[in-house]
Formats: structure tokens, sequence, C-alpha cells
């Protein structure tokens, strides 16, 4: 059978083939224009592409130019650095779970510049800072994670035995405070506290300033003080010089009077001043508390069985001779203090004892 076309459809079929054959030429002559080196440089985007092949080796030539910029570059790694230590900081006061005041450690920088230092619940111990209060980097300790969790842990213990107790078939009626707790008698646990405790509790601490020496303030008293010559004047010479002084004029009662007034003022002012001097040099880094006094006490009778079930509280001590609400002394020197504690509730008899504190 024989395909026959109209002359339109003929038409058609005949631009078709011519077209496909002119594409194929311009195709032909690009590459061979391609491969022939020329002294002038196009850039392969300023033309435009005339087949696929030209497109495919322009878009490769401007991968591999722009391939630096697209690289990634990786950050810096840190997993090797040092972790930091912190800072060394002193307690000003207790904290829990870390420990009481005055104690020395090291923490995080964030803790103390955010929450401790603002608060002045710490200071930082510098070099300076431990020279001044004649410590060294040895004095150093750690954290004590504990400290403040003995109490809650009594009570908690406590609190399951109650529990425990009001849980039991039989007990249902017996009430939470029936659970009674072994104490030391008050006559025996005054007893303990008396032989347990010594008479004199005695603290060193730092002075503030040092003590003036002798040779210091009065260097010539090292050496022996030569002995003035003292020239006897004959009675003719006397009554001389005695001739030859100005007559000085009788002074009334009240000059005298004022006088003597100033006279006695200047004392009390030499006085005064002697006391503050010596006041000052009593003056000591930090103080000692009714804490520190009641933390001496638990450690003494923690020695025996029977005595470390008394406990001796802060607020149970006062210093004789201080004003009410003053719980700490800032000075060398012999304190009496009053001891009221009880066992259960009962009272134990007031007890005094010496507190001593003392140049370190």
């Amino acid at each position: 059978m024989k395909l026959s076309l109209t002359p339109k459809y003929f038409r058609l079929h005949v631009g078709a083939a011519k077209a496909t054959r002119d594409y194929q030429t311009r195709c032909t002559a690009g590459r061979e224009n391609a491969a022939v080196p020329s002294t002038t440089m196009v850039s392969p985007m300023m033309t435009r592409p005339t087949c696929l092949a030209c497109l495919r080796r322009i878009t490769r030539a401007t991968a591999a130019s722009l391939s630096p910029i697209l690289t990634q570059v990786r950050g810096k790694k840190t997993s090797g650095r040092p972790k930091d230590a912190g800072v060394v900081v002193r307690l000003l006061k207790d904290i829990k779970g870390f420990g009481k005041e005055g104690a020395i450690f090291r923490t995080e920088r964030g803790r103390m510049r955010n929450m401790w230092y603002p608060t002045k619940k710490a200071e930082y111990m510098t070099t300076a800072r431990l020279q001044q209060l004649g410590l060294s980097k040895t004095d150093i300790g750690e954290r004590d994670p504990m400290y403040g969790m003995q109490v809650e842990m009594e009570e908690e213990i406590v609190e399951d035995a109650v529990e425990a107790v009001a849980g039991l078939p039989g007990a249902k009626s017996t009430p939470a405070h029936g659970v009674e707790i072994e104490h030391v008698a008050p006559n025996r646990a005054l007893e303990l506290l008396t032989t347990m405790v010594p008479a004199t509790i005695v603290f060193e601490r730092l002075l503030k300033h040092a003590p003036s020496t002798i040779a210091a303030n009065n260097p010539q008293a090292e050496s022996p003080a030569e002995e003035e010559t003292v020239k006897v004047l004959s009675p003719l010479e006397r009554r001389r010089a005695k001739m030859l002084e100005p007559e000085q004029p009788e002074k009334t009662p009240e000059e005298l009077e004022a006088e003597r007034k100033a006279h006695e003022e200047e004392l009390e002012r030499e006085r005064k001043s002697e006391e503050e001097e010596a006041e000052k040099l009593k003056e000591i880094y930090g103080s000692v508390t009714a804490r520190d006094i009641a933390a001496f006490i638990q450690e003494k009778l923690l020695l025996d069985p029977e005595a470390s079930r008394i406990h001796v509280q802060a607020e149970e001590i006062k210093f004789l001779g201080h004003a009410a609400g003053v719980d700490k002394v800032e000075k060398i020197g012999k304190f009496e203090i009053e001891i009221r504690t009880h066992v259960g509730k009962d009272r134990v008899e007031p007890l005094r004892k010496t507190v001593e504190i003392a140049a370190a």
C-alpha cells in the first residue's frame, strides 16, 4: 500500500526535515569553533548555547569555578579545652549543701557572680586576701554537700517512725506525739555538760593590728639614757639668776581654776586615746559567734555515747555583760557565757563557762 500525502502535509514534512538538517549543521559548526583556540577570551555565558552538549560543558565550567565559594568550612572545635576549675570563695553565711560560715572552697563562677556575691553570702578569696587572713592555698578545702541535710534526715526518720506507729492496727488511737525518744535526765545532763565541756573554751583568731613594739615607739629605750650633767650653782649665782628672772604676775583664783580644768581635760583626752588604742589592738579578723561555741560543745559531747544525746543550740547560749541580741564578739579577751539548754521538755539548770579568744 502506497502512502500518499496531500500537498499541504507534504509541505509540512519537507519543512520539518529542512529545519532538522539546519539544527544539526549549526551544532556541528559550534563544536568545531570551540575546538579551535582563539586569541580573544569570550565568556561562555555571553554566547547562547546551541545544543545540549554545549549547555553541559558551560555548566560544568561554571560549577568548577564556584567550587571554593560553595565549600563548607567547619567551626573551631572546643572539645579539647580544659574545664574551668571555678573561683575560690569564702562563705560569709551558712549555706545549705555547701558549708558553714568561714568555709573556703572552689565554686562555679556564675554562681558566685550572680547569686552569692550580690547578696553578700560569700567573698572572693584572692591571693592578697589569703595573705591578709594569714592563710595559704593549702587551706582551700572542699564544699560540704551534706551540710544542713542531717537535721532534715533526722526529721524524716522521726516522721516515718510516727507514721509507722500510727499505721499499726492496734495503735489507731495513739496520737502522733505519743512516740517517745529516750532523753538524758536533767541532772545527768548538767553533770555531763560540766565534766565534758572545759571551764574555759579557747578560740584563736588573727589580730587586725599588730601591737607596736617598745623599740618602734621609743628607739631610745634600748640604749641607756645618757646622764645629764647638772651644774651646781653657788648661793651668789642663784641670787643673780633669780634677780634676772622676769617677775611673774600673781594669778587670780579664776585663772588657777581654769588651768586646773584644762589640765584635767588634757589628762582625760590622753586616757581616752590610750583606751581606744588598746581596744583597737584587740580587734580580730572575723568573730566568735554563739554558733561556733555550740559547735565546739557538740564536738565534746559526741565523745561520749550518753552525752551525745544532749543537743546545745546557738540560741541557748548568751554572752553575759553584752546587750540583748548580741551573739558574737570581735576582739580578744575573756568573756563569760551562760548555757540554758533542755532535754526533751525538761529544762537543764543554767551553766556558766568562760570563752577566751587568744591571738593566733
